[in-house]
């Protein structure tokens, strides 16, 4: 009986130390349910939900409530930056803000069908796509909306992810493998059906540079491309819940979410997920890497977040041995190194997380880097991947 009553302590112990890893921010019992979050950095960004519902963060740790005086359900919210934003929700719903949230003006599009996911690549071009194959286009920073809704293609969108200003996939309600994820290479003027080996509608798909990206769906259903999404592996995520969001820093680190607080991670590209208590039952909906930060948001308003040192663990013995100058530049960087590498891996990352060049290269000595000429002013994250190890330095662009 004894060794039983140490044995039943031991795991409650080991459970509630796992549990403690993520630390709940916020949760509002019988609140209302978060269904996106949207960082700018590990300590500025925002969540949305049912209700008009909006929370704002600007130290990483306290959220303050922003709500709208609405009804309104907000399926998406994203940040450019700490002040610019768009959100999107039921009813052909889309509002942007200029003053971090502080006031919410209309954009002008000609729909009234629930819109499900808004995404910038940058300060001017943009994508919100929703129900009945909803998908709309800004490359003015929302003065102005095209309307590229394919009639003959109806599924319900689900999520946007945009590569670059050509290549954007799109993941739907479908039930077919086919038709789960749509790709376009041509800005969304035309789109192609990727088999995906997934026959599941697919709430989110989450590329990490032009081959690698990852799609989820119902039932823990995980699949993953290496090669620009022509061919598919599936995965094992290790859960039968239904998954909800996927997010990853680099090609090796990642989390998806989903149903009774499921949380899964991975550090080698997907070949094995593990399981991490989020000590939480809440549906799970939407996750985001930022630096050394992973931020997820729920039913009853929760937030959670932990800080991952496992992100940033092979950075401290060898980000001495990599100079990037200037730090403040006008298009172009030096990357120089004493170690010996035969190839390296280079993304330059925006405030939000999001990946928006990426370089390989055999990194010997030093070499000249060229940002890409479509980038705003501001911030951005240099991740350099090699010899098995991953760090990051901070440049500013300024043109």
């Amino acid at each position: 009986m004894k060794k039983t009553k140490i044995f039943t302590i031991f795991i409650l112990f080991s459970i509630t130390a796992l549990a403690q890893e993520w630390n709940i921010q916020h949760e509002e019992p019988g609140g209302n349910r978060l269904r996106s979050v949207s960082m700018v950095t590990e300590n500025i960004g925002y969540a949305a939900g049912e209700n008009g519902k909006i929370l704002k963060t600007t130290d990483g740790e306290t959220w303050t409530d922003i709500s709208l005086s609405t009804s309104t359900y907000i399926f998406s919210i994203h940040f450019i930056d700490a002040n610019t934003g768009y959100i999107a929700g039921s009813g052909g719903m889309l509002k942007k803000t200029i003053d971090g949230g502080s006031n919410w003006v209309d954009q002008q599009i000609q729909t009234d069908k629930s819109l499900m996911c808004v995404s910038f690549l940058n300060q001017n071009l943009g994508f919100v796509v929703g129900r009945n194959g909803t998908i709309l286009k800004t490359n003015d920073g929302g003065a102005n909306w095209v309307n590229l809704t394919n009639l003959n293609f109806s599924k319900h969108i689900n999520d946007v992810h945009i590569i670059d200003s050509d290549i954007i996939y799109l993941a739907t309600d479908s039930s077919l493998g086919s038709d789960s994820l749509r790709k376009s290479t041509d800005g969304g003027q035309n789109w192609v059906s990727l088999q995906t080996n997934i026959d599941s509608p697919s709430p989110a798909v989450h590329f990490t540079d032009v081959d690698n990206g990852t799609i989820i769906g119902t039932l823990g259903r995980l699949s993953r491309t290496t090669d620009g999404g022509n061919n598919w592996q599936q995965q094992n995520s290790n859960t039968r819940w239904d998954l909800h969001s996927v997010s990853f820093i680099d090609n090796n680190n990642g989390y998806v979410t989903g149903h009774l607080g499921t949380i899964r991670k991975t550090t080698d590209g997907g070949l094995n997920w593990e399981a991490e208590s989020s000590g939480t039952n809440n549906i799970l909906y939407s996750v985001q890497m930022i630096g050394n930060s992973i931020y997820v948001v729920g039913t009853q308003s929760v937030v959670l977040k932990k800080v991952s040192e496992s992100l940033s663990i092979n950075e401290n013995s060898i980000s001495n041995k990599i100079l990037i100058y200037p730090t403040i530049t006008s298009g172009k960087i030096e990357v120089s190194t004493s170690l010996q590498q035969t190839s390296s891996s280079i993304k330059i990352i925006n405030l939000h997380g999001k990946l928006v060049q990426s370089i390989n290269l055999n990194l010997a000595k030093s070499k000249t880097i060229t940002l890409n000429p479509t980038l705003q002013n501001g911030l951005y994250f240099v991740r350099i991947s090699m010899n098995n190890s991953i760090i990051s330095k901070k440049i500013i662009l300024k043109k």
